[in-house]
């Protein structure tokens, strides 16, 4: 990256770390846009000042993004919280499972679709819900359920992690928290949709390797692979692996995927493939492993941090520092 690509991204950062603490105008920082873009173009055959103005129209645009998301979070249905709904929507992800001494709880993201309030008629509804389900029963992401559950406002503690807490609450439109029981839930639709074909397959997976290893080394092969879904691991199994401190293997690195990209450039190479192709099957590659881990979070980042490894080997660009 050059010393001006680093200059506008940190300008647009800035932007955003000031609009997340200072209100400004529309009307102001779109005239402030206009203005700057302008000088920008008039200045353009002097680089370094028309590289000013750019950061500065950067600037301004990052610090109304966050108003922005604001007003569009604020349009969410936030008067459901405190009350008792029916509420109808589909399970966008499935979090984590925990037991406590009452048994298993799992948490789950939860899109609404519908709502109806006791001696009410049904309404839409926009948002999500943090919703914590009591019971054994599990539901797969794009699951259709209707729970009987009061809405609870979001509650966030002042710790390190409140900021990106806060903000990724607001990202993913969750509007407030909800408890159910078993009893309170019934599905209304099959799993369906892209996540639940995926899933589909990663159990399909899952049952091969059971065939020929035991039902608990055939989850912990899966987690090898794919990374993350600790909550389909034994907790003592679990325990081990931190307590050795080999936890990380059961999750995955840029490294995991700097390997696929070997293989399949060795591969290609054996199949008298050119760099661009074999990079180009390579990218396929990753994206379908990708999917086959949910594009959960650590995947998707080791992904890219494999594929700019990779790709700079074919391009053969490398830079020592920033560049101006």
């Amino acid at each position: 990256m050059t010393g001006p690509s680093v200059f506008l991204v940190l300008a647009w950062c800035g932007g955003i770390f000031f609009g997340d603490h200072v209100l400004l105008s529309r009307t102001a920082a779109a005239f402030a846009a206009v203005l700057f873009l302008f000088a920008a173009i008039g200045c353009r055959r002097r680089r370094r000042t028309a590289l000013v103005f750019l950061g500065a129209l950067l600037f301004v645009c990052g610090s109304v993004r966050l108003d922005y998301s604001d007003g569009q979070y604020a349009a969410l249905s936030h008067g459901l919280v405190g009350e008792r709904i029916a509420a109808t929507g589909v399970v966008e992800e499935k979090k984590a499972s925990y037991v406590t001494d009452r048994g298993k709880n799992t948490r789950y993201l939860f899109r609404l679709h519908t709502v109806r309030r006791p001696g009410g008629a049904e309404e839409n509804a926009d948002g999500a819900l943090w919703l914590t389900l009591h019971g054994e029963t599990d539901y797969a992401a794009g699951t259709a359920l209707t729970v009987q559950t009061k809405v609870k406002a979001l509650e966030y503690y002042k710790n390190f992690g409140l900021y990106d807490s806060r903000h990724r609450d607001r990202r993913l439109a969750v509007i407030g928290s909800a408890y159910g029981e078993g009893k309170d839930v019934s599905a209304v639709a099959a799993t369906a949709g892209w996540q639940a074909q995926l899933r589909r397959i990663r159990d399909g997976l899952t049952e091969r390797f059971a065939a020929f290893l035991t039902a608990q080394e055939a989850c912990v092969l899966a987690s090898l692979l794919f990374g993350g879904h600790y909550e389909e691991l034994a907790p003592e199994l679990v325990e081990s692996f931190a307590v050795t401190g080999l936890i990380h293997i059961l999750s995955v690195s840029g490294s995991h995927v700097v390997l696929l990209f070997a293989v399949i450039r060795i591969l290609g190479g054996a199949a008298g493939l050119r760099p661009l192709p074999q990079f180009a099957a390579a990218a396929l590659a990753v994206f379908v492993y990708n999917a086959l881990a949910e594009f959960t979070g650590p995947v998707v980042r080791a992904a890219l941090m494999g594929s700019l490894c990779a790709l700079s080997t074919v391009v053969k660009r490398e830079y020592g520092g920033f560049i101006p």
